[in-house]
Formats: C-alpha cells, structure tokens, sequence
C-alpha cells in the first residue's frame, strides 16, 4: 500500500512546501511507502524531491492520496479520475474579492478554486484541515466525509540554524524598536493597516522605531506597487522596508531582531508565521479576525479594533509594559507546545492510520423519495445521516428532491448515484409510491428498508381518487419489494406487523424516527401566542388533514366538550389541506354541528406549530391510522397532555403515557378532556408519565440504537 503526496505546486521554502516535504519525511520514517508528485516543482529543491504530476502512477484501491487543496488548478478537476482512496488536506483559499482592485487574474483563480473545491465536495474520502477555521468552511461548502483538524507540521529544528550574519549586523546592533510582519505581499494580508499604526507610532511615540515587511509580492498585481506609493505619502520610505522574498537564514536572522510581531490580517487558514514568532520568544499584537485568535490560542495579543492610534498605543503598552509582556510571553510559550512537532507527527499518523483502517467499512447510504423540510421522513433521514457521518461511515443521501431550505450538501439527486458494491448498504425509506422501488430491486449490494407505512386506500375512497390509487400502488410496490431486502427498520411495531403481514419474513427491529428536538427550542411565534393566551381553553391537534385522520371524529368530541362544559373553548386543526372532499366533508360536519371556534390555520411556518403546541391545553388525537404520529411526541415535548384513540401505532408511540380511549364516545371523551384541564393532580401525572416517554426518543437513545442495529446487520450478512 502507497501514500503518496499530490499538489499544484511544491514551493521553496512556503508553509504548504514545507508541510509537504515534513509529511514525506513522517511516512518514511513510519514505514509508508510514499512520494510528492506535482504539476509544478521548484528548481531550488534537491533532485529527487518530488516528481512531475505526468508520470503520476496508477493506484491501487486501497492506496491514499494526500491532495493538498489551496488554490484553483486542474487538479481538482482531475483527482475524482485518479485511482485510490482520496484524502484532502485542506490549507484553504484566499477569497477572491480581496484581490479585484488588484490583479484579475489572482482574483479568477482564486474564484476557480472556491468553485472546484466545491465541486469536491463528494468526491474525496476524508479531509484533514489544518484548523478548525479550515474546517468549518468545508462543512459550508457541503463536505459531509469524516472531517479532523491537524495543525501543519513545522520543522522547529530548521529555525536553530545560524541566523544570515550580514542582516544581524545591520539591525541587530541598534536600540531601533523593530515591528516585524512575515508572509507575502497579498492584499489579504492587509500590510496597510499595520502601516497605517506604524506611521502613529514612529511619529507620535517612539521615532526611533522601523517596519520590516519580509515576504514575497511577486504575483500579486498592483498591491505591492499601491503599498509602496503609500509608504511614500507618509514619508516613511526611511523605516519601512520591504525585503521581498529572502533565504531561510535571512528570515531567520529577521524573526531575531524584531521586538514585536504585528500581524493584521483579515484571512488566513493556519497562519505558520504566528506559530514563528511564538517560537523564537516574540510577543504577538495581532487582529482578532478569520483563525489568528485560534492559532494563537490565548497567547498574543488580540487587537478588535484596527484604529491606527489603539493599536500603536496597545503595542507600546505590550513592550514597555513589563508585566504585560511576561504574561503574553508565558502563554505564548504554553500555546507553542501544542505545535510541537512530535506530538503532531503523532496525530497526523493517527489520523491517516485511523482513516485506513474506517475507510475499509462498507459505504452507507439512503435513498428516498423526496426530502421535504419539516416532514418526519425528511427530518429522520437527515438524522440519520448525521449519525452515519459522526461514526466513521461513508455516507449521502440520494433522492429525487431536495426542499432548497435545506442546506447545501444535505443529499443528492437519485441520477448521481455511484455503482455500489456487494458488501454497500443502502438503507431505502418507504412512506409511499415511487419509482426508485424499482431501482431498489437492481441494487447489487445490501438492503434495509426504512418502513414509514402507507395509507390503507379505504380511507381515501369516495373522497379522492388520486390518494387512493396512490396508495394502492404503494401497497403493491411494497409487496413486490419482499424478495429484494435483507433487513426491516421500522419506526414503530405497528408497521413491523404491518409488514409481516405482508409476507415479510426477514430479520426486523423498531427504531423511532429521530426527531430533531433542538429545532423545538427555537422562538415560537409571538403574535399566536398573545393572540391566544387570553385565559380559553385551547384544544389542539397537528397533521395533515387526511381521511385516516379522522378529523370529524376529534370535532365532534370538541362539539361535546364546548356544549357540555366549556362553550368559549376554542379547537386548533393546524396542518396542511387540499379543498377536495375530504376538507369540504369536514366543513359540512361543522355546519351540521351547529360548533364555532374551530379553525383551520392550514401549512404554516415552524415557529407559529410551536406556538400553537405552547397555547395548548389538551393534544387530541383520533386518528384510525398511523405508522408512528411525530405530533404525539411534540406534544410529550411540550407538556401537553394527550388524550388519543386506541389504535395502530399510537399505544406504541405513547408507550404507556397519555390518555387511550377505546371507544369513540364523545361525550365520555369531553369528560376526559375536561378533568384533565380541572384535574391538576390527574394532568401533572399524566405531562409525569409523558416525560419519562419522551426520553425514549432522546436524539442519544435513538442514534446509539441505529449503530446497534447497522453493526448486527453487517455482522451477520
């Protein structure tokens, strides 16, 4: 097995080069079988450093490329081509808008980059970023592999080597106070600003003081050039120096001299030469903006404000201050230990190691109809990519629409799926007729159904045939799919007997869906809730408003409740309606009933359903068919009592918690409802027992079930 080492361009002497080079050095030293190749090779590296991408070899599946991504080139465009499995150190990419006013062609590369690197996304492995700023940007731009974070190798033993002679001489004789800034000339860098505080500084308290910029600006436009004529306007061509790109003994001799390290940068991805002047014992003044407060990590001293006067008065009080600069040395000298080279050899082989040795696990991955935000089908196969993902599995989502409120990344278009292998698993969520069934059935690997039920068509009869034939050809489809699945996850087990009762004969267990509960925390929508909280009681019930819900059946016990005992109390039916039958049948029942004070709010946005939960007084529930209902544990959630009729799968979703009646006599049913709003002993034990149920679908409970489960399964097949 090879590990070998892939990037544009291998640099003298810059922080990716370096990284690279110490990277080869860690393989070999740790047995690996390993070599650099790049499209671009600087001539003052020893023959035999790395070779050209064109006599890049062909790789064995389970050899490793390391592609160290950080600027637009082709070859992000090939690396999905390439063979073996594809690991991303991700060093980051400059925004393009820094470089507009500068250089069109810097800017356009870096706009390639951000698009090719994008366009990776779901073509690469796993990603090791070099922060957790680094990170974070993946997981924006849609990265859903396995993600660490991995500092980049420095080599401090390089920095003891004897400092260029001629520049000690020149600067390091003097009492001048020396502002020192490394890194190239780019606009990101924002080399004005700390020209700006210097000018304050050499002119208004110390004139015997200087800045020297050490870097590069070849390739970055007219930057360099504006930089210059400003240094010029400000009359200060006589203490800021420029040295343009020098040898390692020159910069090493500079890091010597300086007295501080200004740094106001406004992005970076790592940052090496904060991690430089940390080591060779220089204090830090740097602005607080993109990775710099975490590479510096509570050493240094973070400016918030880039006021010219605030920080040449900040940076004198860090030099002449000495209480000040003891305590930013010492917990710069404590931050430095965590760059230590060996400790993060150490993590980086554990890392690829532990990498090597996940990636050998089979892919997972779901397939569904649609994903639609807010939908519990929707809501669980998110989760339960989020799972696969937190465990190590190589994981999408495939589906035939995605809702755009999701964000990027979140799954696939069915037509983008790869070829899968015997041993892949594709976990495939039935909630109702689709044409992906039949591609279900020539999948060459493995296969759990996520069993969501469907709609016996009965309910549906009379009132709307589209429903109904949908239906029917769900039912069908769900027969047809018997000889081609290996293992059954239901969400409830009403739906597992529901499927035995189709002939289903293969291993099953019951995992409920998982229900994103931190998205209930959020602000319900204040205008409902003072709308309503005017002391009436508020009855509730949540779902769409089909046949199988029986709708008419939970007005009609509202009807008795109101004329009984409550006649201001008000009825909530909040769900999405189509007006077809079913919705004008509801309407005509209301008439007949002679009830007011029932309404229908209709599809509307998340925050006004939790304040239509947080008004309620009693959740009521008289549905005749349910596969698991997510509004019974809302209402757990939310302390709403549940008073529910005894059928499907609503007993096994309760779980002993709530009110179940047998039989749907009204008027039996408005005495329940009204001693659960008088009873406060029978309604605390009732919210009590509702409490207890609720940690049965705990995100933890559930998400350390469906490990469980897919570990058994691949075990045993």
């Amino acid at each position: 097995m090879r590990v070998v080492q892939l990037l544009p361009t291998l640099a003298f002497g810059d922080a990716i080069g370096n990284d690279t080079l110490a990277l080869k050095k860690l393989l070999k030293k740790r047995g690996f079988d390993t070599a650099i190749y790049a499209e671009n090779i600087d001539q003052r590296l020893p023959d035999g450093t790395a070779e050209s991408y064109d006599s890049f070899p062909a790789l064995a599946d389970d050899d490793v490329i390391l592609y160290h991504a950080s600027t637009g080139t082709q070859l992000n465009i090939d690396l999905p081509k390439l063979g073996g499995k594809k690991v991303m150190i991700y060093h980051n990419i400059t925004p393009p808008g820094f470089f507009a006013p500068y250089s069109r062609d810097v800017e356009k590369t870096c706009k390639e980059g951000y698009e090719q690197i994008r366009f990776l996304s779901d073509k690469v492995d796993y990603c090791i970023a070099d922060s957790e700023f680094n990170r974070s940007e993946l997981r924006s731009m849609g990265y859903t592999c396995p993600i660490d974070v991995c500092p980049i190798l420095i080599p401090f033993e390089d920095y003891e080597k004897a400092p260029d002679k001629k520049i000690l001489q020149k600067y390091g004789n003097s009492q001048t106070v020396t502002w020192l800034f490394t890194g190239r000339v780019a606009p990101n860098k924002k080399h004005e600003d700390i020209i700006r505080a210097f000018y304050y500084y050499h002119n208004f308290i110390n004139t015997d003081s200087r800045l020297i910029f050490v870097g590069s600006w070849i390739s970055t436009g007219h930057y360099y050039s504006r930089l210059s004529t400003y240094v010029e306007m400000l009359s200060l061509q006589d203490s800021i120096i420029f040295t343009g790109q020098v040898k390692f003994e020159e910069i090493l001799a500079y890091y010597r001299i300086a007295d501080v390290f200004v740094c106001m940068s406004e992005h970076e991805g790592f940052c090496v030469p904060l991690v430089e002047a940390m080591y060779f014992g220089k204090p830090v003044a740097a602005f607080d903006s993109c990775v710099i407060p975490e590479t510096l990590g509570g050493g240094g001293m973070l400016l918030s404000d880039k006021d010219p006067k605030h920080v040449a008065v900040m940076i004198n009080r860090l030099l002449s201050n000495p209480l000040v600069l003891e305590k930013t040395l010492l917990a710069q000298k404590e931050r430095l230990k965590y760059f230590q080279y060996e400790n993060v050899e150490d993590r980086f082989i554990s890392l690829l190691t532990t990498f090597m040795q996940n990636s050998s696990m089979p892919r997972v991955v779901q397939m569904v109809t649609g994903i639609h935000y807010g939908d519990a089908v929707g809501n669980d196969v998110v989760a339960i990519k989020r799972v696969l993902v937190e465990n190590g599995y190589r994981t999408e989502i495939y589906t035939g629409f995605i809702d755009p409120r999701f964000p990027a990344g979140t799954g696939k278009l069915y037509q983008e799926m790869p070829e899968f292998k015997p041993d892949d698993v594709v976990i495939y969520h039935f909630a109702a007729a689709c044409l992906l069934s039949e591609q279900v059935k020539l999948l060459p690997c493995r296969v759990i159904l996520r069993y969501h039920n469907i709609t016996p068509p009965h309910f549906f009869h009379g009132l709307n045939k589209a429903n109904e034939h949908s239906t029917q050809l769900g039912l069908q489809q769900i027969m047809d799919l018997k000889p081609y699945v290996d293992y059954c996850l239901t969400d409830s087990a009403f739906n597992g007997e529901n499927l035995q009762e189709m002939g289903y004969s293969c291993p099953m267990d019951v995992l409920p869906i998982m229900i994103p509960f931190k998205d209930y925390e959020k602000h319900p929508d204040q205008s409902v809730i003072d709308a309503y909280s005017d002391g009436k009681t508020n009855l509730l019930f949540v779902g769409r408003m089909a046949p199988n819900k029986k709708v008419e059946d939970v007005i009609s016990a509202f009807s008795a409740y109101k004329k009984k005992y409550d006649p201001e109390a008000r009825l909530f039916l909040v769900g999405s309606y189509q007006e077809d039958e079913y919705y004008h049948k509801l309407q005509k029942h209301i008439e007949r009933l002679r009830v007011d004070d029932v309404f229908f709010p209709g599809h509307i946005p998340f925050t006004s359903i939790l304040a239509y939960y947080a008004i309620a007084d009693v959740f009521l529930c008289m549905s005749e068919h349910e596969g698991f209902c997510v509004p019974l544990v809302e209402a757990m959630f939310f302390h709403v009592p549940i008073l529910a009729y005894d059928c499907c799968a609503i007993p096994g979703t309760l779980g002993g918690s709530g009110v179940l009646v047998e039989k749907k006599d009204y008027d039996a049913i408005a005495s329940q409802i009204s001693r659960m709003i008088k009873d406060k002993v029978f309604r605390a034990e009732i919210i009590k027992k509702q409490d207890e149920r609720l940690k049965d679908f705990s995100y933890e409970r559930v998400s350390g079930q469906l490990i469980d489960y897919l570990h058994k399964f691949m075990q045993e097949t």
